[in-house]
C-alpha cells in the first residue's frame, strides 16, 4: 500500500509550466501501479491554492485520461488491482484551470476514494475555451478509458462533497463522479 499524504501551508500553488501533452505535471498525490491501495491525501491551506493544468487535452470523453493530472489526486494507476484513496483539501479561497483537478481515480477494477473539498471563499474552476480535458473536482473508476481494458470491469467511484462560500463553474469546468468500464 502507498502511505498517506498531508499538506499544511498558508498558501499553496500548482502550475504546469510546460503544458505539453504527456509533460511532466505538479502534483500533491499517492499513487499505486500494483495491488496494494493508494493512499488518502490531506492538503490543509488557509489561504489560496490554485491549480493550473495548463493543458489542452486530445481526449474528447470528458474526464481526463492523462495518468499525471496537475492537481492534487489519490490514485490506482494504470495496472494496478487496488483502489484509490481519498482526498480532502480544505482552503480559503480555490481556484482550478485548464485540466486542473483535485481528484481519486483508478484505471483498474480498483474503486475510487471519497473526494471532499471545502473553500471558506470562493471555489472558481474554469475549463478554459479549447480544452477538452477535465477541469475540476471528480471521483472516477475509468478502467473502460484502456484500449486492453474490455477484460477489466471497473469498480465503483467514490462520493464528491463539495462546500463552498461561492461557487462558478466555466468553460466545462466540473464536479463530477463517473464510472466507465
Amino acid at each position: 500500500n502507498a502511505g498517506s499524504v498531508t499538506v499544511r501551508a498558508g498558501s499553496l500553488a500548482m502550475t504546469n509550466a510546460d503544458g505539453a501533452e504527456g509533460s511532466a505535471a505538479t502534483e500533491i498525490s499517492s499513487s499505486t501501479f500494483s495491488s496494494g491501495n493508494a493512499g488518502d491525501v490531506l492538503v490543509a491551506v488557509t489561504g489560496a491554492v490554485t491549480i493550473d493544468g495548463n493543458f489542452t487535452s486530445s481526449s474528447s470523453l470528458g474526464i481526463a485520461v492523462n495518468a499525471s493530472p496537475t492537481g492534487i489526486n489519490s490514485q490506482a494507476g494504470i495496472g494496478a488491482t487496488g483502489n484509490a484513496g481519498s482526498v480532502v483539501v480544505q482552503a480559503g479561497s480555490l481556484s482550478i484551470d485548464r485540466s486542473g483537478e483535485i481528484s481519486s481515480s483508478t484505471f483498474g477494477p480498483g474503486n475510487g476514494g471519497t473526494v471532499a473539498v471545502s473553500v471558506d471563499g470562493l471555489l472558481a474552476i474554469d475549463g478554459s475555451p479549447g480544452n477538452t480535458g477535465a477541469t475540476g473536482i471528480f471521483s472516477a473508476s475509468a478502467a473502460g478509458f484502456l484500449s486492453d481494458a474490455a477484460a477489466l470491469t471497473a469498480g465503483n467511484a467514490g462520493n464528491v462533497d463539495v462546500t463552498a462560500g461561492a461557487l462558478t463553474a466555466t468553460n466545462h469546468g466540473q464536479i463530477s463522479t463517473l464510472t466507465v468500464g
